[in-house]
């Protein structure tokens, strides 16, 4: 299963890194919502795996922040996950989909406080905190990613009654 985890931090990294080349508009995180959906299906050692290679890989195509930024960081939202998980337990699609957007700001905040404190303390360069951090930015990628959690969920149902039509399942 690890190999499994592996390869999907590797796809989400390439799809995080190379859409947000294409669009200087928009974050991207899409390892940030498979952590998400790891931590809330209970699966505590894929989701710190994964949370550590994905930040192992965003460590490795960051020149600028000092290598481990991106792992302690993921690792510090793998613990607040891991701890929230009773937060997505019990809730409806639309609390969950608030949730994800709340998270995904969150997210997004925290990554650029540990980008900024790893630029300014451990390098002979400077960074201002909001060329790292723009608040419609965020709101945007949040946005993008509520709808992509829920063209999941919609996808995910009618996968579901169409194999169990295929296979006259009940």
């Amino acid at each position: 299963m690890r190999i499994t985890i592996f390869f999907v931090a590797l796809a989400a990294m390439l799809v995080d890194f190379f859409l947000a080349r294409s669009s200087s508009s928009m974050y991207f995180n899409v390892g940030f919502l498979i952590i998400i959906f790891l931590s809330a299906h209970r699966r505590y050692n894929d989701a710190i795996f994964m949370s550590i290679t994905y930040g192992f890989f965003l460590d490795f195509l960051s020149p600028i922040t000092p290598f481990g930024t991106f792992i302690i960081a993921h690792f510090v939202i793998y613990l607040i996950l891991r701890y929230a998980t009773a937060i997505f337990s019990n809730v409806s699609n639309v609390a969950l989909l608030a949730v994800i957007f709340l998270s995904s700001v969150s997210y997004i905040l925290v990554l650029s406080i540990f980008e900024y404190i790893g630029i300014n303390i451990f390098t002979q360069f400077s960074a201002d905190f909001v060329s790292l951090f723009s608040a419609s930015l965020a709101f945007k990628s949040a946005i993008l990613s509520c709808v992509f959690v829920l063209c999941f969920i919609v996808f995910a149902r009618f996968s579901a009654n169409m194999f169990g039509k295929l296979f006259f399942i009940k």
